[in-house]
């Protein structure tokens, strides 16, 4: 029997998530292309399990999509078939939105004095 509470290394939680986006924006905006390829590269590696909540796994779905097409842009970049990486300014807002999302009690709350 499979423990549901368990989830696999490769897959971060909502916190891990937030950091891993929060990484790869900080590379960006310091020019850091080795730190940029790497944190793309493991966010592109992390596939949530069925167990996990489903806000988790569209958080991370939105960060593996960014992150394929943000080094997409960057290789078209660095083979000089674009003068700049195209689309920076929306990769930039999704991930700051990934970074700094406030955890689900947080929302629950906003939402609530919002009624």
């Amino acid at each position: 029997m499979k423990d549901s509470s368990r989830t696999d290394i490769r897959t971060p939680d909502r916190r891990q998530v937030a950091s891993l986006a929060g990484r790869i924006l900080d590379a960006m905006e310091r020019g850091d292309v080795a730190g940029l390829k790497t944190g793309l590269l493991e966010a592109e590696l992390c596939a949530p399990p069925c167990s996990v909540e489903p806000a988790a796994a569209e958080r991370l779905e939105l960060l593996a999509a960014v992150a394929a097409r943000l080094r997409f842009s960057v290789a078209r970049f660095e083979r000089q078939v674009t003068p700049r990486p195209q689309g920076l300014a929306v990769y930039a807002r999704l991930l700051r939105h990934l970074a700094h999302t406030p955890p689900a009690g947080a929302r629950q709350l906003q939402r609530a004095a919002c009624l």
